[in-house]
């Protein structure tokens, strides 16, 4: 009853991304549908967000204008490096979220989702809401990982800080660190994608908030999902071409340049008919462009910008290639699960000399999906090299049906987007 009572009282639902770019998929789609499937409950749905440099105005317009939800813009002066350097235009954007809920809250009640790190923080004692955290990842983890993968693209051996570019990463953790604490301690509920990101936080923040975080799994966000079984199998596909899609933001962390190579190595042992397509955009899209360049493999691998993943024909494909070496969940895995597209990439906590991959792909998929060998033990170049020579070997033992049908039953174990927009809400209130 009080559920009921509680949930009609609501009249704003706001979504907190300082990054919103959800052409991409992941945590910027999860938002999106979210955010609409909030709209079709009788109650305004707003995602507050910051014009940034890897936006792309003319897709963000896009999505402001779909007559569903409304998208609300906070400037701040990212591009000042001093400013950035010192997380002063994450702060800028937290004072001024905080007055905009402010104004909101005065008027209606308020239910406030961050898929932010730092916004929980800013939005402490403001009444009339209620604020719930659902972390992306462990900011300072996530810089001191995109900061070790350009050192390693310099070919240094091993890995080490100059003096001024330790200082900065010095800095900026120990700020991103206690802010995001405090973040949580000023949450109403946290709410984690998967155990193995729960113990990672509760490792590095020792607090009854983060202990008592609720761990629920992200659903198959999707709207426009494939449910004809019969047409997803091989038989539907050019099988003369091997095809393999990545999604993703294009930065460091993705290792988008290790699939690029391996897939070009591929190629030339293999002597097989391979396509290898890119949808994304990102600091790294000139690295990868002269990466392709330099290969010369732009036949066969290209890099598409400009676009809604939406709109993406999952169904041409054989493979998804996920090479990310740190998510707190991964979820452009569900997406490719919801379109019945096998994922060849690394095991959770494979390792080499200077990172350990900390993602969700094992937990997702499940014990079992290791037997297919699509998932690397290591994380090298070697390693992937196997995975993706079994997922060729796959197709040319006709087992790729087995493959499917294994799926096909993840797929029907996940919860659909209904149930956990309730689960949330039920946790909310």
């Amino acid at each position: 009853m009080y559920y009921e009572s509680m949930e009609k009282k609501v009249k704003n639902y706001i979504f907190i991304s300082y990054y919103y770019l959800p052409n991409l998929g992941g945590i910027e789609s999860s938002i999106d549908s979210m955010a609409k499937y909030l709209s079709g409950q009788k109650s305004s749905t707003l995602v507050f967000t910051s014009k940034v440099k890897r936006n792309s105005n003319k897709l963000l317009d896009s999505f402001s204008d779909n007559g569903i939800y409304k998208i609300s813009r906070i400037r701040t002066f990212q591009k000042n490096k001093l400013l950035s350097l010192f997380l002063i235009d994450r702060l800028i954007f937290g004072f001024r979220l905080r007055r905009r809920i402010i104004s909101l809250s005065k008027k209606n009640y308020c239910i406030c989702i961050s898929r932010d790190h730092f916004s929980s923080l800013f939005l402490l004692s403001i009444k009339n809401i209620k604020v719930v955290s659902l972390p992306p990842n462990v900011c300072f983890h996530e810089s001191l990982y995109n900061y070790k993968a350009k050192l390693l693209r310099q070919k240094i051996k091993k890995v080490k800080f100059q003096f001024k570019q330790f200082t900065v990463m010095i800095i900026q953790s120990f700020i991103s660190y206690i802010l995001q604490y405090l973040a949580f301690l000023s949450s109403d509920k946290i709410i984690v994608s998967s155990q193995i990101f729960k113990k990672r936080l509760l490792g590095i923040f020792p607090c009854k908030k983060i202990k008592e975080a609720q761990v629920l799994k992200f659903p198959l966000f999707k709207l426009n999902l494939k449910k004809n079984y019969e047409s997803i199998g091989i038989d539907n596909k050019d099988d003369n071409v091997i095809r393999f899609l990545t999604v993703s933001r294009l930065s460091p962390l993705k290792n988008i340049d290790l699939s690029i190579r391996t897939i070009s190595l591929l190629q030339q042992k293999c002597n097989a008919n391979i396509k290898y397509h890119i949808y994304g955009e990102g600091e790294d899209l000139e690295y990868l462009y002269k990466i392709i360049n330099e290969l010369n493999v732009g036949k066969f691998i290209k890099i598409i910008t400009g676009f809604d993943s939406s709109k993406i024909d999952w169904q041409k494909y054989h493979y998804f290639l996920f090479t990310s070496s740190y998510e707190s969940y991964g979820n452009t895995i569900n997406e490719s699960i919801a379109q019945f597209l096998p994922i060849v990439g690394f095991q959770s906590q494979a390792r080499n000399n200077n990172f350990i991959v900390r993602t969700a792909t094992s937990e997702i998929l499940g014990e079992a999906y290791k037997e297919f060998g699509l998932l690397a033990e290591e994380f090298n170049s070697n390693s992937l090299y196997n995975s993706l020579l079994n997922s060729i070997k796959i197709i040319n033992n006709r087992e790729y049906e087995n493959l499917i049908n294994y799926l096909i039953t993840i797929n029907k174990e996940m919860q659909p987007l209904e149930i956990y927009m309730k689960n949330i809400l039920n946790i909310i209130f």
